[in-house]
């Protein structure tokens, strides 16, 4: 629990040094080039106003990417399973600061807004998103990183986690008024989606994925599955076999899993991210074959 605590400190930390260092840098640039006509003669008092140039910039880094995400990962609880991709941080982000740097510019620094000046402030409003993007990127890539090297670490904890005799053994996964079931090998079973009142199961059969329909819940069909420790809920609506996981990837601020032979991505909730990344990089990949 703490080190959960100081890993969302750490966070915060890294986000708001990295707002305050891009605020300043729009702050020096529009300081020292003066891309607006400021009418005061004064340097304080154009100081000033550059300063609150400044301080948009900073509000609506912090509003798109610290406090919308947190209240939408507040409904991601909910069935509804509600997200806030990145693209859209960054897109409202641009758009609210060029509209508030507009505003700004006419009514607080009593400059005649023009289609030049505008284009001014696009292209300054644009460089937040920009740069946060390409910060982003570069801290994926070092996950990524991260990630392979827990992965080549864990290799021998797949074996004494699971081991061969669990991937051998059958598994009987009964409906729910207990009329019908299906019994494959545990290693074959490959995912289970949520359809309704139904469950979609996949399985491996003459190396090619195949798919059968049983009428029961996901629920309790994990319970079912409590004593195969290589099978993990990923999200509402799916149950995946971890030794068929290729590896998770992140797009807009999603989680995905790449399947083996499976064409879906599979979603990943933040409620399960956690869990879900001690498997990818504990799985008898190895032993699935």
């Amino acid at each position: 629990m703490n080190d959960k605590i100081n890993r969302i400190i750490a966070q915060v930390k890294a986000e708001a040094g990295l707002s305050v260092g891009i605020s300043l840098g729009i702050y020096l640039f529009i300081l020292f080039f003066q891309p607006f006509p400021f009418k005061n003669p004064e340097l304080n008092d154009n100081l000033v106003l550059v300063a609150g140039l400044a301080a948009i910039v900073f509000f609506f880094i912090m509003l798109s990417r610290d406090i919308i995400p947190v209240v939408f990962e507040k409904q991601e609880n909910t069935e509804n399973e509600m997200v806030f991709p990145q693209y859209a941080g960054s897109l409202l982000m641009l758009v609210l600061s060029t509209i508030a740097f507009a505003f700004y510019l006419r009514y607080v620094a009593g400059i005649e807004i023009t289609f030049f000046i505008m284009f001014k402030v696009l292209l300054i409003c644009l460089a937040p998103p920009v740069l946060l993007r390409y910060y982003d990127i570069m801290n994926e890539l070092k996950n990524r990183q991260e990630e392979l090297i827990l992965e080549k670490k864990g290799l021998q904890k797949m074996v004494e986690q699971f081991g061969m005799d669990v991937l051998q053994k059958t598994i009987v996964i009964n409906s729910e008024n207990k009329s019908e079931n299906i019994s494959l090998p545990a290693k074959d079973l490959v995912l289970i989606r949520s359809a309704d009142n139904y469950a979609e199961i996949f399985f491996l059969e003459e190396g090619q994925i195949k798919r059968t329909l049983l009428r029961n819940t996901l629920k309790n069909i994990e319970n079912q599955l409590s004593v195969f420790p290589n099978f993990v809920r990923c999200h509402r609506a799916f149950i995946v076999n971890s030794i068929y996981v290729e590896k998770m990837e992140k797009s807009f601020g999603n989680h995905f899993l790449l399947i083996k032979g499976f064409e879906e991505k599979i979603p990943v909730s933040r409620v399960y991210l956690l869990k879900i990344k001690e498997f990818v990089t504990s799985s008898p990949k190895d032993q699935r074959d």
